[in-house]
């Protein structure tokens, strides 16, 4: 299901984590390739990336640490 950030107006989708917590992402999936010790393409993966990291206002959404 997409939604859109109240903050930036970015579409995002929504998934739990592990302790069972809401999280966005960002809607577009990313490329990431890991490397061996040659510096070689090991492997390709596509993913989303959390939009807790991309979102311009993020820090606005941040509870305070204890």
């Amino acid at each position: 299901m997409s939604a859109h950030c109240r903050s930036c107006d970015a579409k995002i989708l929504w998934a739990k984590t592990s302790a069972g917590k809401p999280m966005p992402l960002n809607e577009a999936k990313v490329q990431v390739h890991t490397l061996n010790s040659a510096g070689n393409i090991e492997r390709t993966v596509f993913g989303h990336v959390s939009h807790f990291a991309t979102c311009p206002n993020a820090d606005a959404w941040r509870k305070p640490k204890p």
